[in-house]
């Protein structure tokens, strides 16, 4: 399922959580506060997510390919499987966070 900011942000406001498998199609997304959102397997290339809550988000297996998570909080979200190949994560905090089997290849990480 395609989804834009707008919508997703609508949504989630109405109390929803659930966006497993969807595909991002905006591209900003800065700043905001999504904690406990259920990214799973989402397609997230390219986002900007930076300074966003993603506390206790699961973003297992999601594909974050070229985001932006500058200064994002991952603090205890599920990032097991997750593609961050290329990925700036710097400032990112991902305290108690799980990247078991994330990919960072090329990521800029400096915490």
């Amino acid at each position: 399922m395609r989804i834009n900011a707008e919508e997703l942000l609508r949504r989630y406001a109405t109390g929803e959580r659930d966006f497993a498998d969807i595909k991002f199609s905006a591209r900003l997304l800065d700043g905001e506060d999504l904690r406990e959102i259920n990214l799973s397997g989402a397609d997230l290339i390219r986002v900007d997510l930076s300074g966003t809550n993603l506390r206790n988000a699961n973003l297992s297996g999601a594909r974050l390919i070229c985001a932006n998570l500058t200064a994002a909080n991952l603090e205890g979200a599920n990032l097991f499987g997750a593609d961050l190949s290329g990925a700036d994560c710097i400032g990112t905090n991902f305290r108690d966070a799980d990247l078991s089997e994330t990919i960072l290849s090329l990521s800029l990480i400096h915490i």
